[in-house]
């Protein structure tokens, strides 16, 4: 008796200490949520004839509001351009130098939400992001990660013309688009 109470009680602990992953509890929850920095980013990758290159840009922070129905319904943010990483130095300086993110006159980036939609895990936003001072309309989509009561995680998916935003570096070896890559820890 003491053995299958003893099961029972840590089969809950772990039913419950589980993260959330069925399609059903893959929703957004009311509130207004703050984006936390350190564990949400921001990958930008280019493509060379040498293969990929990829930079990090670590969130500074941001807001996302969800209303009763789950629906996104505002979305901001501020990336932290100056803290840009990328595995070798080289293209890490590339990337944070004038004909880069130019982070000594820009050392951060923005977004801010025009256009919202979920529907079921799916996620689409579109917006206007401003890097280098230049501001250019982008739309996002992908998916609802992990969603809990008071903690979300959204994975997002982009693409942008980095010649649009005066990102030069590396031209014409690495392509003018760039593959953005977002994964954003939002809590309430």
């Amino acid at each position: 008796m003491l053995k299958s109470a003893a099961t029972i009680l840590a089969v809950s602990w772990i039913a419950m200490s589980a993260p959330t992953t069925s399609a059903a509890a893959e929703r957004l929850h009311q509130g207004e949520y703050a984006i936390v920095a350190d564990r949400s980013t921001a990958t930008l990758t280019v493509s060379a004839p040498i293969g990929k290159i990829s930079a990090t840009m670590p969130m500074q922070g941001g807001r996302l509001t969800v209303d009763a129905s789950g629906q996104l319904t505002s979305a901001d943010a501020v990336l932290n351009a100056a803290a840009t990483k990328a595995k070798s130095s080289f293209a890490e300086g590339q990337m944070r130098g004038k004909s880069g993110l130019n982070v000594a006159v820009y050392p951060t980036a923005t977004f801010e939400a025009t256009g919202t939609r979920v529907d079921g895990t799916t996620v689409t936003v579109s917006g206007n992001l401003t890097v280098r001072g230049v501001t250019k309309p982008i739309e996002l989509s992908g998916e609802i990660a992990e969603s809990a009561p008071r903690r979300f995680v959204l994975s997002m998916r982009g693409t942008i013309k980095r010649t649009d935003f005066g990102i030069t570096a590396g031209r014409p070896l690495y392509s003018r688009q760039a593959d953005v890559r977002l994964r954003i820890v939002a809590r309430r």
